[in-house]
């Protein structure tokens, strides 16, 4: 033991001054004290590179979930006056009609016609429209089937069923 603190003494000697290690019982645990302050030391300085390292996998991670489900897709079902297949200029949106994503999830049209599905994932998706009373489709994509990468817009155009009579 003494030959151990002996160079444990020679080694912490700054400028042949010694540093005053305690003799007797006391030794072994200011040896000890002087281990455990570089081991923590040594910790600290491991700790202080992996920590950054584990925060930026994680924000990695959690940026490719946001990436996963930032797509989104929306769109108007409007009224088509001019029975051409587009939104065009003053031709307004449709209210209360059932929008449905992959046969399951539904979005009612706003006053203005409009609707949105938020938060969803890329790939292979199907809209439809329930038909409004009283209207027929004159855009044709319904069911509409399409690979969602971002985000899309898809419209709905109806036109008022009119009828006409004639007298004979």
């Amino acid at each position: 033991m003494d030959n151990w603190g002996g160079r444990v003494k020679q080694a912490l000697m700054v400028k042949n001054a010694p540093l005053n290690l305690c003799t007797g019982r006391n030794k072994m645990k200011t040896v000890d004290r002087i281990l455990k302050a570089l081991l923590c030391t040594g910790f600290l300085f491991v700790m202080s590179c992996v920590i950054p390292m584990v925060f930026a996998v994680f924000l990695v991670l959690e940026g490719l979930a946001d990436q996963a489900y930032a797509a989104k897709v929306s769109g108007t079902v409007f009224n088509d006056a001019n029975q051409n297949g587009v939104l065009n200029t003053g031709e307004t949106g449709v209210s209360g009609v059932t929008v449905t994503l992959d046969g399951s999830i539904t979005r009612i049209t706003t006053g203005a016609g409009t609707y949105t599905f938020n938060s969803m994932s890329n790939g292979a998706h199907t809209l439809s429209v329930a038909n409004p009373l009283k209207y027929f489709l004159t855009t044709n994509n319904n069911p509409y089937t399409f690979n969602l990468q971002g985000t899309a817009t898809v419209n709905f155009g109806y036109a008022p069923i009119t009828t006409t009579t004639t007298t004979v």
